[in-house]
């Protein structure tokens, strides 16, 4: 059959599929270990616009489709950079034509307006007058500050100063979020040390954890303690979930006792070192403990 005669869903979908395999560019060229893809990009743009608060569900509704196609016509031409020596004339050409032939893909296996909007979000997006587009185009960035800033705390030798700005960030609201990413990223130079305390009940973790944290002036935390005492907040968002955690003998998540840890450490700035207990359990704590957690 023919693309004129019906087209082939299967082939739209595998050129979109695309979207996840394609890593962001800017990444690559600047040694990221397996960066974000595209679809990764768009995807938390995505998130950020649902959190966003817009003033009528309309927008909300808008931005989220904005995001998830604003970067579509990618999986022809690929991720374009400056860094890839294309003038900005011809890379909007190119990715006009790019959104133009997915238009008539789409058009092939859908015959709703839903190709037409598609395009219609893209072209709005690129002109970048209209109030949602102007939000998403700051959104865009946002998150490319923020997975900047994980990067450099996953790869602190990589140099990624370029995305240490908020250039241009205007809206209070994702101002915040910006500055949240770049003081974090400041913070990796104060880290402290951190021990971990890990065993089975009943072998004198809490006897042994005492006299390290007295001997070495370290701060004795225990996770076990935090979530009991998040548990006890009544102001606590977390608290019934902790208690319905408790309750069936399911282990919190990962990042509930990594948000309580990052609180109660960055509370604690007299401390030479702290001495964890009972974190973590397993290596992809570990692993998220040090990818979102300094002293």
């Amino acid at each position: 059959m023919s693309a004129a005669d019906g087209g082939d869903d299967a082939l739209t979908a595998s050129l979109l599929e695309l979207l996840k395999s394609i890593k962001r560019r800017g990444w690559v060229l600047r040694g990221v270990p397996d960066p974000e893809s595209v679809a990764d990009h768009m995807y938390q743009m995505a998130m950020i616009c649902l959190h966003y608060p817009w003033k009528n569900e309309d927008d909300s509704k808008k931005s989220v489709q904005m995001a998830i196609a604003h970067d579509a016509p990618e999986c022809i031409v690929g991720d374009i950079t400056p860094a890839d020596g294309v003038p900005p004339e011809t890379k909007h050409v190119r990715e006009q034509l790019a959104a133009d032939f997915l238009a008539c893909l789409l058009r092939d296996v859908d015959e709703s307006d839903t190709p037409d909007q598609i395009y219609a979000l893209w072209q709005e997006y690129e002109a970048g007058e209209s109030s949602v587009a102007q939000i998403v185009h700051q959104i865009d960035w946002v998150e490319a500050v923020v997975q900047a800033s994980i990067y450099h705390r996953r790869y602190p030798h990589l140099n990624l100063d370029d995305f240490k700005t908020k250039q241009g960030v205007t809206d209070p609201w994702l101002s915040r979020i910006a500055d949240e990413a770049l003081a974090s990223w400041d913070a990796t130079a104060e880290t402290r040390p951190i021990v971990f305390l890990i065993g089975p009940p009943g072998v004198g973790k809490g006897t042994q954890g005492a006299l390290v944290s007295m001997n070495h002036n370290l701060a004795h935390v225990s996770v076990g303690e935090l979530l009991r005492q998040e548990q006890r907040n009544p102001k606590s968002k977390f608290s019934s979930f902790i208690s319905r955690s408790f309750q069936h003998s399911v282990p919190v998540p990962a990042i509930l006792s990594i948000i309580l840890l990052k609180n109660e450490l960055g509370r604690n700035r007299s401390a030479a070192g702290f001495l964890l207990d009972g974190f973590p359990r397993s290596a992809e704590q570990l692993a998220a403990f040090e990818e979102q957690v300094w002293c």
